[in-house]
């Protein structure tokens, strides 16, 4: 039996879960685990060390290595053989979720302790959906009297 995995910290939702290389391709896909997505996001979008990198997701410096030269080597093969990029799954936890709006399209950022807002600033609708649930899946934990805080929504 191997160790158990340490859950990663993720900053927020990624606000796209698929890519494509211009229409929908047959040449396959590519799926790219939530912490995978956050290696790169920190890594080469935001320019942080590894160590650095390591530190914000609560794993070490070779894990964070393992994980983004596997995310590398997937975005590699999507973009040379045209494949689709799917980011979803993962042992992960969010330390702030976004809302986004069906009307508008606005994305609003939620602090952890926050209120869920009834209606969008922007367009005052009120078909507000978290990014966070539609990449819980599964993973959805229940505890006695409902979900926990950081699903209850």
């Amino acid at each position: 039996m191997g160790r158990p995995h340490i859950e990663r910290e993720v900053a927020h939702p990624p606000l796209w879960q698929h890519f494509s290389p211009g229409i929908k391709s047959r040449r396959g896909k590519v799926f790219l685990h939530l912490d995978e997505y956050e290696a790169i996001r920190l890594s080469d979008y935001l320019g942080y060390s590894h160590k650095k990198a390591a530190l914000k997701m609560g794993i070490s410096r070779p894990t964070f290595t393992r994980l983004i030269g596997s995310a590398h080597k997937k975005i590699g093969e999507a973009i040379a053989l045209g494949k689709e990029i799917f980011i979803y799954g993962g042992n992960v936890h969010f330390r702030k979720d976004i809302l986004q709006c069906r009307s508008c399209g606005k994305n609003i950022p939620l602090e952890p302790g926050t209120p869920f807002p009834r209606e969008c600033p922007e367009c005052g609708e009120g078909k507000l959906y978290s990014l966070g649930i539609r990449f819980q899946g599964r993973r959805r934990r229940r505890r006695k009297g409902g979900f926990n805080a950081e699903n209850e929504r």
